[in-house]
């Protein structure tokens, strides 16, 4: 197996934005490589494919160019599934079922056993403090609990490889911090995290490389002490590489 779980190289996917319209193309040749056992970054402003990208990456966009390898194996390959963990911005739940059971069904989805399933619950239950409402149904859960259980139904199978889409999303400064930590916890254990957000502060503490697209194409990858401007910060950087004020190297 690679030493990097994801190479994507001259990727390029065509949409349509509506039944009778042309395909539009949404991303010009994205080439990344993320490094074992590191957080990435993978920013962009709103509209900058960084969707499209992650969607193609896990299989849901089936028709592409160029080439994509996630730990050894093609995204439409099934088993590479049992090996990410993926975590959307928005995850749905249906109000009526409990944690219990959205852990239930997505662990079988993945494979595991129910003994399996009862240890590993249990214990991310209690790491993310949600142990007290495991028999709560969804809809009596705020913003922040709905997304710890989403980021707890990623965890459940011990992936890999883990991709997080705005994990901090609804949570208080206390519940942003726990998440954090736990995304440290991960890289520690030797897994990959591949990070989108748009607090690209929070991101700065925490990223090992950055990786920023705009308009469907990258404009800067590297380290985080590549990707820094000069006497700037990540979220200062970005506005200045994405506004077409700096020359990227």
């Amino acid at each position: 197996m690679t030493d990097s779980p994801l190479i994507v190289s001259n990727l390029e996917v065509e949409l349509k934005t509506d039944f009778w319209a042309k395909p539009t193309k949404i991303l010009h040749q994205i080439g990344f490589e993320v490094p074992k056992s590191q957080i990435y970054g993978f920013l962009g402003p709103n509209g900058s494919g960084k969707t499209t990208t992650i969607k193609t990456i896990l299989g849901l966009i089936p028709k592409y160019s160029g080439t994509i390898e996630i730990l050894g194996m093609k995204p439409e390959n099934k088993g590479v599934r049992k090996l990410i963990g993926f975590a959307p911005e928005n995850a749905y739940f249906s109000d009526y079922l409990t944690p219990g059971d959205v852990l239930r069904s997505m662990g079988t989805l993945s494979g595991l056993d129910s003994a399996t399933i009862q240890s590993s619950g249990d214990k991310w239950l209690r790491r993310l403090k949600l142990d007290h409402v495991v028999e709560n149904p969804v809809k009596t859960f705020s913003k922040g609990m709905k997304q710890r259980l989403n980021l707890i139904q990623a965890l459940l199978h011990d992936p890999e490889f883990v991709i997080l889409d705005e994990p901090t999303t609804g949570l208080d400064p206390i519940g942003r911090k726990e998440i954090k930590n736990l995304v440290s916890e991960l890289k520690e254990q030797g897994k990959t995290v591949l990070v989108c957000t748009h607090n690209l502060l929070e991101a700065q503490e925490f990223c090992d490389h950055i990786c920023i697209i705009n308009k469907g194409s990258v404009i800067k990858e590297g380290t985080l002490e590549q990707t820094l401007l000069p006497e700037r910060n990540l979220e200062e950087t970005f506005i200045e590489y994405v506004q077409g004020q700096a020359v990227s190297s």
